[in-house]
């Protein structure tokens, strides 16, 4: 259990400082760790934990918190937690100190932008790994097409969404249908 503990500590801070703004860009490695490396989580759990997380409130990247419960019960979820939380907070605090001083220089500028297409890369393999784990059906890739198609199209709120998938998943439940 000690093994697990300093390898959660180890990975949750590197995670924490990748994903100063949120653990979507850090999913993937994420995903491959606690599933497939370390098989702290199945797939299915996975994908719920990060779904669940999302959904309570609370500082983002509070799945982090319930993969640390998963892989070593409380003290794992602790470690989790305060993993999460200081350094990403330390380099939040130090950064934007730095950053407002600096704000005007050409290379604050040029890595500033830089970084915007990194993140849209690490957000779209993030998607690409939930996609795989939940698109096991035509249904469910169709569903996931026409919501990517409306969020790209239009500026309606995903949450609408999220609560129309909720929906029809319910719905598909309790039919019998179980299209979703």
């Amino acid at each position: 259990m000690t093994a697990d503990l300093l390898r959660l500590l180890v990975h949750c801070s590197l995670w924490s400082v990748l994903a100063v703004g949120g653990n979507t860009v850090a999913l993937t490695d994420i995903y491959h760790y606690t599933v497939q490396s370390q098989r702290w989580l199945t797939s299915t759990d996975f994908v719920v934990v990060f779904s669940a997380s999302q959904a309570i409130p609370g500082p983002n990247g509070m799945a982090l918190v319930m993969i640390g419960q998963k892989a070593a019960g409380v003290p794992g979820a602790l470690i989790a937690l305060v993993a999460k939380l200081v350094p990403s907070s330390v380099i939040a605090y130090a950064g934007s100190t730095w950053y407002e001083r600096n704000i005007d220089r050409p290379r604050v500028r040029l890595a500033r932008n830089a970084l915007v297409p990194i993140t849209i890369g690490l957000v779209f393999s993030a998607t690409f790994v939930l996609a795989q784990q939940v698109d096991d059906r035509a249904s469910r890739i169709i569903l996931t097409a026409i919501a990517a198609a409306v969020t790209y199209k239009t500026r309606l709120n995903p949450t609408w969404l999220i609560a129309a998938g909720t929906v029809l998943g319910l719905i598909s439940t309790f039919t019998g249908w179980n299209a979703f």
